[in-house]
């Protein structure tokens, strides 16, 4: 792990992904986050998982960025302590009135389900896949801190 990009959602991690590919990182996205890791991160979202599966996520990857790697990063970087972290930020008025108009769009989730179960994995079969609304509802318990106090390390 090179880089940890710890800003919210919608604060141009988007860009900084994108950057960063130019660059030639391997940069793990939102959509990287659950396509190679979803069981993983089911287990640490539920309180099942710890610190140590970053390691093991993460081992060969050389940028994340995005949900759920905001709340996270701190515990990323105790696993990775050589990486170097970057905070994107953006106006707090501007940040709301996009993250209500992303959150608009994702009310109707046919699409976002239709790719995750199209996968050609195991994960199809057995039910294990993260559903995206659930995610998306679980931001108010996670911005509590409540999960990162059930994590050790």
């Amino acid at each position: 792990m090179k880089v940890i990009v710890a800003g919210f959602p919608k604060t141009g991690t988007k860009s900084m992904a994108t950057a960063l590919k130019v660059l030639g990182y391997d940069v793990y996205d939102y959509l990287e986050h659950f396509w190679y890791h979803g069981k993983q991160w089911e287990r640490l979202l539920t309180g099942k998982g710890n610190v140590d599966d970053f390691s093991e996520m993460y081992q060969d990857v050389d940028v994340v960025t995005d949900t759920p790697v905001y709340h996270f990063w701190e515990e990323i970087h105790h696993v990775f302590p050589d990486s170097l972290i970057i905070l994107t930020i953006r106006d707090e008025e501007a940040w709301i009135r996009s993250w209500c108009n992303q959150m608009q769009k994702l009310k109707d989730l046919r699409l976002a389900r239709l790719i995750w179960f199209s996968r050609q994995t195991e994960d199809c079969i057995d039910n294990t896949l993260i559903d995206i609304a659930s995610l998306y509802s679980a931001l108010p318990f996670l911005s509590s801190g409540l999960l990162r106090k059930s994590m050790n390390y």
